[in-house]
């Protein structure tokens, strides 16, 4: 059977992909902006990173991103709750929680 012949799962990663998660899988990287971010490629390191509180998505010290600063960080849009650090993105979250559930 050729490669064009075989079944194409949607939920394959890549080859790229599955090569970063294992040989690099916190890894510096540029955004098309030029920015730099950090790309992490397993879920367990995503987990720890998103629940790392000397991490934060407000904080311009605590950012994500290396080499961040003030003068990279925008004001919180209103009701983005990527942009909100707890306790307030917990409240948040849970006024708007029920908005998303099966029955809704």
């Amino acid at each position: 059977m050729t490669a064009a012949e075989q079944r194409f799962c949607p939920f394959d990663v890549g080859e790229g992909f599955r090569r970063l998660r294992e040989d690099d899988p916190v890894s510096r990287i540029e955004l098309p902006s030029g920015t730099p971010a950090w790309f992490v490629a397993r879920h367990a390191d995503a987990r720890h990173v998103l629940t790392d509180e000397r991490l934060s998505s407000v904080d311009a010290s605590r950012l994500m991103r290396p080499g961040a600063g003030d003068d990279q960080v925008a004001p919180p849009g209103p009701g983005v709750l990527l942009f909100y650090d707890p306790p307030e993105h917990i409240r948040l979250r849970r006024m708007l929680a029920g908005n998303f559930t099966v029955r809704r």
